[in-house]
């Protein structure tokens, strides 16, 4: 079994989620930050999980595997962050920043944590590096 076989911890509730990811919910600002404490949230326990998974295992250099799913732990804490933040509208983009596409199509509303609030934007084909913030206005091409 490779990385990319890796079983699925919610096997019971199939892949509504990667659908969620496919086609995520549209935000307004307000609507971005109202969902934004859920994210956070999800956020903080993922990274939680991750250090009490990752500590007794850090000055080894190894990672810690689970027999019963055949997989290595961190890779199972990160599916379900990447399912819980598709399952509140907003699309994932690495570990843990978060897109938040904005109702006009031609922005993204962008978060990392542990920022508290929804201050950056992003035009779809660019990327976190490319981020702005939300009251500046970005000068064209």
């Amino acid at each position: 079994m490779d990385q990319h076989d890796l079983p699925d911890p919610d096997h019971h509730q199939g892949l509504e989620w990667l659908s969620l990811a496919l086609r995520p919910k549209a935000f307004s600002l307000q609507d971005a930050n109202l969902a934004l404490p859920d994210v956070f949230r999800v956020t903080r326990e993922a990274q939680e999980a991750l250090e009490r998974v990752r500590r007794p295992f850090a000055s080894l250099g190894l990672r810690k595997w689970n027999p019963e799913t055949g997989t290595v732990e961190e890779d199972i804490i990160k599916l379900r962050w990447v399912k819980e933040v598709a399952r509140l509208g907003a699309v994932p983009k690495g570990f843990f920043a978060v897109d938040f596409p904005a109702r006009d199509d031609d922005w993204l509303y962008c978060w990392v944590y542990p920022e508290t609030a929804i201050a950056f934007q992003h035009k779809p084909e660019e990327s976190f590096a490319d981020r702005v913030p939300i009251l500046e206005k970005p000068s064209p091409n």
